[in-house]
């Protein structure tokens, strides 16, 4: 898989049997969804915490459609995109998904009390494979977990866990939202590197 993702995801995950039992899981579902937890090696998991504390958020808002932050980070987020962005990761994602795919976008989120995505008029949503990488942790009741739904069911419920690599499939008619973050979340926010594959 290369030498970048051996000094940065853990090990067991870039293991052939732990990849062909993940990929196995993912591709049998109706909705493919995987969760990976303590998806990075703990050093570089907490140099990207670290990271944090000197970035700087950038405010994103439209009434009655989103209100959030985007995330501008340090050296070492900086070094964590260039992971992300890498053949090997695509590759690790193509096995997954089944499919060879390749990287389309990238954006790191903030979301705090009162911020949110909401589903209206005119929003476009491309389809494809997408990764959410969790910085941060944030108990349901506090919200800003993601829900994916066609809008007449739930789909999937992505609730932040720090460390945490989600991979989903957005398919024909499926759209996405991130939940109100609500007065549980204080002083807490989630941060997460949101991608996109095809």
């Amino acid at each position: 898989m290369g030498n970048i993702l051996q000094e940065w995801v853990s090990q067991h995950y870039l293991s052939s049997p732990a990849l062909f039992d993940i990929a196995r899981a993912y591709q049998q579902q109706q909705f493919p969804i995987v969760q990976l937890q303590q998806f990075l090696q703990e050093l570089p998991f907490f140099k990207l915490q670290d990271d944090l504390e000197c970035s700087t958020r950038i405010s994103q808002a439209v009434l009655d459609q989103y209100q959030y932050d985007k995330v501008a980070g340090g050296v070492m987020m900086s070094r964590f995109l260039n992971v992300l962005h890498s053949a090997p990761f695509q590759e690790f994602i193509s096995s997954i998904a089944g499919k060879p795919v390749s990287w389309k976008s990238i954006d790191v989120l903030s979301f705090s009390h009162g911020q949110y995505t909401l589903l209206y008029d005119g929003l476009h949503q491309k389809q494809g494979v997408y990764g959410i990488f969790d910085l941060t942790t944030l108990p349901e009741e506090a919200g800003g977990y993601t829900v994916i739904t066609t809008g007449q069911e739930e789909l999937a419920r992505v609730v932040p866990i720090e460390n945490t690599l989600t991979i989903f499939t957005l398919q024909k008619n499926a759209r996405y939202f991130f939940k109100y973050v609500n007065h549980h979340a204080k002083p807490k926010r989630r941060i997460l590197v949101m991608t996109r594959f095809w």
